[in-house]
């Protein structure tokens, strides 16, 4: 027999997901997602704008280095402006969409001289969300 024929067909067997895992995962990502999002909201509430960062798909690739490696983003200090719903006298938060901030300001300096830089302001503009 062919074993590398064999051993081939039994790891796609092992990697193909069926059905049920496929829904399964896509439960386990919606519970992730509705867990970020309440989360998110209670640090709004709170107005705890450092800790919704952990949460954030941009801050944490670039963490890691996946992403505008070695740049330097500042602080916010207001909502998340996405996604808001328009047409709203107070804002409130699409709840299909985990609230994160959408414009960044990142700069990069080269070596020594990040110290020399620095965010002075950085804000919303609610009229515009």
């Amino acid at each position: 027999g062919n074993q590398t024929g064999v051993s081939t067909l039994q790891e796609e067997a092992c990697q193909s997901t069926s059905p049920i895992q496929q829904r399964e995962s896509e439960h386990k990502k919606a519970d992730a997602t509705v867990y970020e999002w309440n989360m998110i909201s209670r640090l709004v509430v709170e107005q705890t704008w450092d800790k919704i960062k952990i949460y954030d798909q941009f801050y944490n690739e670039q963490k890691e280095g996946k992403a505008l490696y070695s740049f330097t983003e500042g602080a916010y200090n207001f909502l998340p402006t996405f996604k808001v719903e328009r047409d709203n006298t107070s804002t409130v938060f699409v709840a299909k969409r985990t609230p994160s901030y959408t414009d960044r300001i990142v700069w990069y300096s080269a070596p020594g001289r990040k110290k020399h830089i620095s965010q002075l302001h950085l804000s919303s503009v609610p009229e515009a969300v």
